[in-house]
């Protein structure tokens, strides 16, 4: 990780891994408000994706956009209600 870590501005770029509890972001607490003009745009590995998923549910329908992708696929989609079980 040092290497990484020496090649970035680290005033601007800050790195989380969810197996390193030092470097794990809260991100119910991050989430947990949004001004009421913000939109959410993200793309992850599934843990991150989930996450993210849960740590939003509250959010207002057509305010959480995600990105896919895969070896020779690309899917982006905004969640709706639809998208959630009940």
């Amino acid at each position: 990780m040092s290497v990484i870590e020496r090649e970035l501005d680290c005033n601007t770029v800050w790195l989380h891994f969810d197996d390193e509890p030092e470097t794990r972001e809260d991100l119910e607490s991050l989430l947990s408000t949004r001004s009421s003009d913000a939109q959410l745009y993200y793309c992850g590995p599934p843990g991150f994706m989930a996450a993210v998923d849960r740590a939003t549910a509250h959010w207002p329908e057509r305010t959480v956009h995600f990105g896919f992708s895969a070896a020779g696929t690309r899917r982006c989609a905004t969640r709706t209600f639809h998208d959630h079980p009940s």
